[in-house]
């Protein structure tokens, strides 16, 4: 198995069967992947060498349809149905 075939796998392991992904981003390094539109309403952040869950952002109040990253790697943009736009520091994982 290809290693980004392991690493979909370690992730999808990790997110289980409960969440639904609507939007999926690779940071522009390739390092970070951000998905959004679990029906717990987050952004999670995940570390794609190994497939790690860094962290997760919550603050929507609807389902999140879509997940981008800024051009400089630090931030993550996320919209949701609830019709806001909001922006995500990652600069502490992205710095190092």
């Amino acid at each position: 198995m290809s290693g980004i075939l392991r690493r979909q796998a370690a992730a999808r392991c990790r997110l289980g069967r409960a969440h639904v992904v609507y939007s999926v981003a690779i940071s522009p390094d390739s390092r970070f992947l951000a998905t959004a539109g679990t029906k717990d309403r987050t952004v999670r952040l995940w570390r794609i060498a190994d497939g790690e869950q860094l962290t997760s952002f919550t603050g929507h109040g609807a389902d999140v349809y879509c997940v981008t990253f800024a051009r400089d790697g630090r931030s993550v943009f996320s919209g949701s149905a609830d019709c806001t736009v909001l922006r995500w520091d990652i600069s502490r994982w992205a710095d190092k």
